[in-house]
């Protein structure tokens, strides 16, 4: 396909790009691929017990475990993430960047 064989497009009627709410404003500290496995480390660490339940009844229950997951959620705050919602997002964004991978290129676009 040529460019004259494409149709023409009005910038008036393109789509306006809007930035996802959950992750607008996110802290810098959090924007830089090099912070990603210093920020993974420390949420781990946050949730690491010495705890071994065999069942979820026991974990719901034991005041240790538990106090980990506030100790995991005060840490996300701490971080820069405003709810677990924005952290999977940030964390789904970053795995693409590290992994290196690119999506192809159409190529019967650039012919």
């Amino acid at each position: 396909m040529t460019p004259e064989e494409l149709p023409k497009m009005d910038p008036k009627n393109l789509q306006k790009y809007t930035p996802d709410p959950d992750l607008f404003g996110l802290p810098a500290q959090l924007k830089d691929p090099a912070n990603y496995e210093y920020i993974q480390k420390t949420l781990i660490h946050a949730l690491r017990s010495t705890c071994d339940h065999s069942d979820v009844g026991e974990w719901e229950k034991c005041f240790k475990c538990q106090q980990k997951v506030i100790d995991h959620k005060n840490t996300m705050i701490r971080l820069g993430f405003k709810s677990p919602l924005q952290y999977r997002k940030w964390k789904k964004i970053m795995n693409h960047i590290m992994s290196g991978k690119r999506d192809p290129v159409n190529k019967s676009l650039t012919s």
